[in-house]
């Protein structure tokens, strides 16, 4: 907030904080600092040449990125289904953090799709886990390494046993 100072002929100097670095300057109002912008950056969206302006990503990147939670999957269906069964299992059934603290998050025992895959909804695909122990799986990212868990597509066949 500038703050007049008027001296010995009165006129009507200020001081203002640079917007860049926070250092007071003296000057007229609205004096342009001469403290440099940074460089702009380019877009983290691979093979894009234009420069980010939200977040790391070109606008147009940064549009296609953001999507509500009932647009991946989570919404009001997904909602009941996790209340249901941290009210069932309250205990982290991961423990690879804890000794069976309380669970708050309900995590997927391997990852879904999209909204038509049969395991988003699937209580068997379901264990409750606290947020440490979920956390260090990867928020949903893919299975854990050493998980026997894997995927199976219709149509091809896996020597493996699946579990799910």
């Amino acid at each position: 907030m500038p703050w007049p100072v008027g001296g010995a002929t009165g006129r009507g100097v200020s001081w203002d904080r640079c917007r860049h670095t926070r250092h007071w300057r003296r000057g007229a109002r609205g004096a342009i600092c001469l403290m440099p912008n940074a460089p702009k950056r380019s877009c983290t969206f691979p093979g894009c040449p234009a420069y980010a302006e939200y977040r790391g990503k070109c606008m147009a990147h940064a549009k296609q990125t953001q999507s509500n939670t009932t647009e991946r999957g989570y919404g009001h269906d997904w909602q009941k289904l996790r209340a249901l069964k941290l009210a069932t299992n309250g205990v982290c059934e991961i423990r690879t953090h804890c000794q069976g603290a309380v669970a708050t998050e309900v995590d997927h025992r391997i990852p879904f799709t999209g909204m038509a895959d049969p395991l988003r909804l699937e209580w068997s695909n379901l264990r409750s886990a606290c947020k440490p122990c979920n956390s260090a799986r990867g928020g949903g990212r893919g299975v854990e390494k050493g998980s026997e868990a894997t995927r199976v597509t219709v149509g091809t066949s896996c020597t493996s046993a699946t579990t799910f």
